[in-house]
């Protein structure tokens, strides 16, 4: 659906369980909304990276995370 919107979140401790993902504190790197972006690039030295809907369950079909050094 357009509009619905995949938040990503980056630390650099790991996730225990997905409410974590509710944290407030953790940095939110940015989003991707569906039907608009497809690409987000992260700025920083991150570890771990969460990802969220921001309305249900949302299906995703591949994603590709490509980190550098």
């Amino acid at each position: 659906t357009t509009g619905r919107t995949l938040d990503v979140y980056v630390r650099n401790t790991t996730y225990s369980s997905a409410k974590e993902l509710y944290n407030t504190s953790d940095t939110k790197a940015g989003n991707i909304v569906c039907g608009t972006t497809t690409e987000l690039e992260i700025s920083g030295d991150y570890e771990y990276v969460g990802l969220r809907s921001n309305s249900g369950a949302m299906y995703i079909k591949s994603i590709t995370i490509t980190y550098e050094k």
